[in-house]
């Protein structure tokens, strides 16, 4: 197997793991929807009861305590909404752990024609060791919950704004949904971002366990970080694309740049020529195929500009 074989299946499992992460933020974007919805019937049937002369009366919304009353189901749908977050999340990210460790472990049984030499299951601590790590600086589980204080918060502010303001039912509802739209991507971008961040740790893992105890046999000589070739790509990971690093000092690479990122990490292997063709876009954004080694040479050649 050559190198552009070997990188070839590596980019193809990343998609298959995008495609993944994909296929688990459905649910939770159902979930915000289904939240909306919920909310808006609540607040129409608090406005007929309430309302005067089609207006808000913030004195009968006040004297009869409903706003409480709904205040308090709001924060048992976040309550709920969040908690469906953390676990949903922690059931994929642990998903994508095993499989890419999995396959980090098929690649370089590839590399040595079929011997399997660490069995490519891993091991429930290191799991939970990957689970626990921030690539951030906050866990996910912190940021859920945070964002959900945060997102109560700024329901209540904003409803009892459009109250006070006597505005209408349907400016109300506007009100709450550009903010569960502003929410939902928010919590669409961590889901996706985690799992992706998950998936290259344990790509390290396996990595790092071969060469501490195969690292004599001199077959996996360094990791190298891909980014993507095409203009969405930020300035921090078009300076990181090409670039090696031994699989000692692996941990130095940060799992991913920022949220959404698409960083993927390929072993390289001694005796692979490197001389191959990679995918790209073009200044089209039409699929093509370069000889660039890196996020410079791809730019010069497509005349792609500079990022800040």
């Amino acid at each position: 197997m050559d190198f552009a074989t070997l990188e070839k299946l590596v980019i193809d499992q990343r998609k298959k793991l995008i495609a993944y992460k994909d296929s688990q933020v459905r649910p939770l974007l159902q979930s915000y929807a289904a939240l909306l919805k919920q909310l808006e019937q609540d607040i129409v049937t608090l406005f007929i009861d309430t309302n005067v002369q089609g207006v808000w009366d913030w004195e009968t919304i006040a004297r009869t305590q409903r706003l409480e009353a709904l205040f308090f189901q709001i924060e048992a749908e976040l309550q709920k909404l969040a908690y469906t977050t953390e676990q949903g999340l922690q059931i994929s990210m642990s998903r994508a752990i095993s499989v890419d460790y999995a396959f980090a472990g098929y690649i370089m049984a590839r590399v040595l024609d079929g011997v399997t030499l660490i069995p490519p299951i891993i091991p429930q601590r290191a799991i939970d060791e990957i689970l626990q790590h921030p690539w951030s600086g906050d866990h996910f589980s912190g940021r859920i919950w945070h964002n959900k204080d945060l997102l109560r918060t700024t329901l209540r502010r904003e409803l009892t704004q459009s109250m006070v303001l006597g505005e209408s039912v349907q400016k109300t509802t506007r009100r709450l949904q550009d903010k569960l739209e502003t929410e939902a991507y928010k919590a669409e971008r961590l889901v996706r971002s985690e799992i992706m961040a998950a998936a290259n740790r344990a790509n390290k893992a396996y990595y790092k366990r071969f060469d501490e105890e195969y690292g004599d046999y001199n077959v996996l000589e360094a990791i190298r970080i891909i980014e993507t070739l095409d203009r969405k790509t930020c300035r921090k990971c078009r300076e990181m694309d090409g670039r090696e690093v031994p699989v000692s000092e692996v941990d130095s690479i940060s799992d991913i740049e920022h949220p959404n990122c698409r960083r993927t990490l390929v072993p390289v292997v001694g005796g692979f020529s490197r001389n191959i063709q990679r995918a790209a876009r073009d200044e089209n954004g039409k699929y093509v195929r370069t000889n660039a080694k890196t996020f410079d040479e791809y730019a010069q050649e497509y005349n792609v500009p500079s990022k800040y």
